[in-house]
């Protein structure tokens, strides 16, 4: 199997959101960004790292990097918000290089891949949940790649600084939850709507 099927097949196979007790770990854990949250509709969305300082692998290893990147949600209202099922479609992560150039690639936004199981996806009043999404940091020949498929495809990165941005477009209609064995279908009707792009965060990739 080349480098690129393998970390292809090991992000698909990593698991993205974590259980209660793992998120909890992980939010204490995450590294915030420096600028305000953006808040719409009273919830703020802000982009986190899990490290922000990243290693690049030794050139021609098969080592990689893991990388995750987060939308950490906080409800800052007196009542329960509701997410549909998040698919990628309405979820998009964008990558800076240091001099503002976006570098990040337009991915295929056909169908639905969740990065949560949960539907609807709730946040209680005054709390904060992350949504992860797990990338590698490896070389692809000579090539350095990032890549989560189908959220991010990155190449021929360098060392440096770099800014991640996740963007958010909830579309309201009236979307459904599909539970095995549960008919008819849980209809949706007051999930939280809006576009917003999260308050981006920083990171650096360096060679030992």
């Amino acid at each position: 199997m080349s480098n690129l099927l393998a970390h292809s097949f090991n992000a698909l196979a990593s698991e993205v959101n974590p259980t209660s007790e793992a998120r909890a770990n992980d939010e204490l854990s995450s590294e915030s960004s420096d600028y305000s949250p953006s808040t719409v509709n009273g919830v703020s969305f802000q982009t986190v790292i899990d490290n922000p300082v990243l290693q690049i692998p030794e050139p021609g290893s098969e080592q990689s990097t893991p990388v995750r990147f987060g939308l950490q949600l906080t409800n800052n209202t007196e009542a329960v918000v509701r997410f549909g099922l998040i698919p990628y479609h309405r979820l998009f992560l964008q990558i800076f290089q240091s001099d503002g150039v976006s570098i990040s690639q337009s991915l295929s936004s056909e169908g639905v891949i969740p990065l949560t199981e949960e539907c609807p996806f709730v946040i209680q009043a005054g709390e904060t949940r992350i949504i992860w999404v797990q990338a590698s940091l490896f070389w692809d020949k000579e090539n350095l790649r990032m890549q989560r498929w189908p959220w991010l495809e990155l190449e021929n990165l360098k060392a440096g600084d770099y800014t991640a941005q996740f963007h958010y477009n909830g579309f309201g209609g009236a979307p459904f939850c599909i539970k095995s064995g549960t008919y008819p279908l849980e209809i949706l009707d007051d999930l939280w709507t809006g576009q917003v792009s999260a308050a981006p965060i920083s990171f650096l990739l360096f060679s030992p």
